[in-house]
């Protein structure tokens, strides 16, 4: 008996709202932290800040990181995906290494 198992589908648009959510506030729970605790030990408005900034963005992408990995927060949609032979002209075009023809000397100074 064979048992059919549904393809796996990426994450619903409210999971990744909510995903989004998520990481923004655990930012901004941690820059307040940040901010709370520099002027509890004494430091200026100014490092404050600073310190709350950095915590904010290290946060946010430590969370958003875990998240990626996760699966929560992975793209919808890819560019070139399709087959080669469906791209246009210009497509998924990748310019060579070498701007010599096949079988001719590669360009550049004599001996170099």
């Amino acid at each position: 008996m064979a048992v059919n198992i549904p393809p796996t589908t990426g994450p619903t648009k409210t999971e990744k709202v909510m995903a989004i959510i998520i990481a923004i506030l655990s930012a901004i729970i941690a820059a307040f932290v940040a901010y709370m605790l520099t002027r509890h030990v004494g430091g200026t408005a100014l490092v404050g800040v600073c310190s709350s900034g950095a915590s904010f963005t290290a946060a946010l992408g430590i969370v958003a990181y875990i998240e990626k990995e996760l699966g929560l927060l992975r793209p919808t949609h890819t560019r070139n995906t399709r087959h080669p032979a469906a791209l246009g002209p210009f497509e998924g075009y990748r310019a060579p290494l070498s701007f010599s023809a096949p079988g001719q000397a590669p360009l550049g100074p004599p001996g170099g």
